[in-house]
C-alpha cells in the first residue's frame, strides 16, 4: 500500500485493524465502609469508562484468592455495589470484573474542546462532545496512570500551555486531569478547568508544553516545556499532585527540548533530551538538575529528533525526519541500551551508534515536511504504537514489542490500527494510552482531546481497588453487659 492509499483511509474515517484490547473497565474504585465486622456489607463505587455486559464484584484475601463476589451496575459513568464481608478477620481487597462483546469498528469514547475553537473537531461522530475547556488550552501530550495500586489509576494527564490573564507576560504550562471519561479528576473543578490546572511551570511568553513522562526513579513527572532563547526553563519536575514543578533546565541546552527521557545505568541517573535537531545526553545530579559539562550529542538521521522514551530501562528515540522524500534515512524509531548511551564521551553520528532497534518509519508519511511521525507511547503490554499526521487526520500505527531484542524493519501501513479525522494540521504531540488500550490523542491546533477505541474482542478486564481502599474485617465486639434489661 503507498503514501497516496494512507491518504485515502484517512478520507474513511478508520481502518479496522487492531493489536489492543480496549474493552471497557472500571477506574476510581472506592470502599466506603473499609473497616467491617464479619457477615456486615461493603458498600463499593466505581467508574465505568464504557457501559458494559456486566460487572462482577469481588473480595480477595491475602493470597488474591476470591472470598465473596457480588453483581454490579454496568452504565458507563459512575456505579455502585454492596458486597458482604466474610466470617473469617482480615485484611481483603476488592476487585471489579468488566466483561464485554466485541466491537469491530474504532469509535470516538469522549472528546472535548476549547471554548476558542470556533468548528466541532470532532463533528460526524454521534457522541456528545463539549466546548468546556478554557480558551487557550492546547495540549501536546497526554499520559495516564497505569499502576491499579495508586489512587489515580486510570487518570488521563494532558499537558498544555495557558496564559493567565493578570500576568500575560509569564506563560505556564502545567497538567489538566481527567477521568477516564473525559470529566475532570477533581469533582469540584470549575467550568472550564482552569483553576485546578496543577504541575504549573512558570516560564517566559511563548513557551510550549512539549512532552512529559515519569522519572523512573521515583513517582515525579518530568515535563518538557521550552522555546528558543529558555534553556533555563527548558525541563521541569513535579509531584504527581503538585501545584507547581520546579524549573530544570541547563545554558548547556543547545535550543529547547521538544521531548526527552530519563534514565538510569552505572548507578547514574542521566536525561535524553530531543532538541528538534539532535539528540542531547546530560548526566543528572540527587535534584535531578543537569550536571555541567556532562553533555554529548547523538546527531541524528532525518535532523528533527522528536522525541525520547523510556520503557523498562530502554531508551527510544524518534526522529519525525526534516524531509519526507529520503526513504529509509528520514523519520526513525530507535532504540538504545541506557548503558550504551552512559557510555558515549563525544559526539557521535546515529549512523554508527549501536542500536537494538530501528524502525523506518518513512512509510507511514506523507510528502510534506511538516508531517509525520509526531509521538510514540507504549501500552500495558509493551506493545509499541506510533503516531503519525498527515494532511487529512493522525494515524496511529503498530511498532512492535519491548520484547523483541532486536528489530530493524520498515513501518507499515498495514498496521494501521485507527485514522483520527481532523481536517488539517492534526495532532502535534504525544499520544497517551488508558490501561485497556484506548488512545488519548490530544490536539494544540483545535484545542481538543479525545479518547479513540480501537475494535476489540470480547473479554473482560480486572482492576484491583487501589491499597489506600483495602477492606479491615474484624469480629464484632464482644458483649461486656449480660444482665438483663
Amino acid at each position: 500500500m503507498n503514501k497516496l492509499s494512507i491518504v485515502a483511509l484517512a478520507a474513511c474515517a478508520f481502518a479496522l485493524a487492531s493489536a489492543a484490547d480496549a474493552i471497557p473497565y472500571a477506574s476510581r474504585v472506592a470502599v466506603t465502609n473499609k473497616s467491617v465486622s464479619t457477615n456486615a456489607n461493603i458498600d463499593v463505587t466505581y467508574l465505568l469508562n464504557e457501559a458494559a455486559e456486566s460487572v462482577t464484584v469481588k473480595l480477595l484475601d491475602s493470597t488474591m484468592a476470591t472470598v465473596a463476589t457480588a453483581v454490579g451496575t454496568t452504565a458507563a459513568g459512575l456505579n455502585s455495589a454492596t458486597i458482604t464481608a466474610p466470617a473469617t478477620p482480615g485484611t481483603y481487597r476488592v476487585q471489579i470484573d468488566v466483561a464485554c462483546a466485541a466491537k469491530e469498528t474504532p469509535y470516538l469514547i469522549a472528546g472535548k474542546y476549547s471554548k476558542g475553537t470556533a468548528t466541532n473537531p470532532f463533528a460526524g461522530y454521534t457522541e456528545i462532545t463539549t466546548q468546556d475547556l478554557f480558551s487557550g488550552y492546547s495540549p501536546r501530550a497526554a499520559m495516564v496512570e497505569l499502576n491499579q495500586d495508586s489512587d489515580n489509576f486510570g487518570m488521563i494527564y494532558t499537558f498544555s500551555n495557558y496564559v493567565p490573564a493578570a500576568t500575560p507576560a509569564i506563560q505556564h504550562c502545567g497538567a489538566v486531569l481527567f477521568d477516564s471519561q473525559l470529566n475532570f479528576w477533581d469533582p469540584t473543578e470549575s467550568q472550564d478547568g482552569f483553576e485546578k490546572m496543577i504541575m504549573k511551570a512558570p516560564t517566559p511568553a511563548g513557551t510550549q508544553a512539549w512532552n512529559a513522562d515519569y522519572l523512573p526513579w521515583d513517582k515525579n513527572v518530568i515535563q518538557y516545556t521550552g522555546q528558543a532563547g529558555i534553556a533555563e526553563t527548558a525541563y521541569h519536575t513535579a509531584g504527581l499532585t503538585d501545584e507547581l514543578a520546579v524549573a530544570k533546565g541547563s545554558s548547556d541546552f543547545d535550543t529547547y527540548p521538544r521531548g526527552g527521557c530519563a534514565f538510569e545505568a552505572n548507578s547514574k541517573k542521566y536525561i535524553m533530551v530531543a532538541n528538534g535537531a539532535a539528540w542531547n545526553r546530560f548526566e543528572l545530579d540527587e535534584n535531578n538538575a543537569v550536571i555541567a559539562g556532562t553533555k554529548v550529542t547523538i546527531l541524528t538521521a532525518g535532523g528533527y529528533s522528536k522525541l525520547a522514551l523510556n520503557y523498562d530501562g530502554k531508551v527510544y528515540g524518534l526522529d519525525r525526519g526534516a524531509t519526507a522524500d529520503n526513504d529509509g534515512v528520514q523519520a526513525q524509531i530507535y532504540r538504545w541500551s541506557p548503558e550504551y548511551l552512559a557510555g558515549i564521551t563525544e559526539t557521535v553520528n546515529i549512523t554508527d551508534s549501536t542500536y537494538e532497534w530501528k524502525i523506518n518509519c518513512h512509510p507511514i508519511r506523507v510528502a510534506a515536511a511538516s508531517v509525520g511521525p509526531m509521538g510514540m507511547r507504549f501500552d500495558s503490554k509493551g506493545d509499541l504504537y506510533c503516531i503519525s499526521r498527515y494532511d487529512t487526520g493522525s494515524g496511529v500505527f503498530f511498532i512492535g514489542n519491548a520484547s523483541e531484542a532486536s528489530l530493524v524493519k520498515d513501518a507499515s501501513v498495514d498496521d494501521l490500527i485507527f485514522m483520527y479525522p481532523y481536517s488539517v494540521n492534526t495532532t502535534y504531540g504525544n499520544i497517551g494510552i488508558d490501561p485497556v488500550g484506548n488512545f488519548i490523542v490530544t490536539d494544540n491546533s483545535k484545542e481538543a482531546c479525545g479518547i479513540m477505541s480501537p475494535a476489540y474482542a470480547a473479554g473482560t478486564y480486572a482492576t484491583k481497588a487501589p491499597l489506600s481502599q483495602n477492606v479491615t474485617v474484624t469480629y464484632p465486639a464482644a458483649v461486656t453487659d449480660w444482665s438483663l434489661k
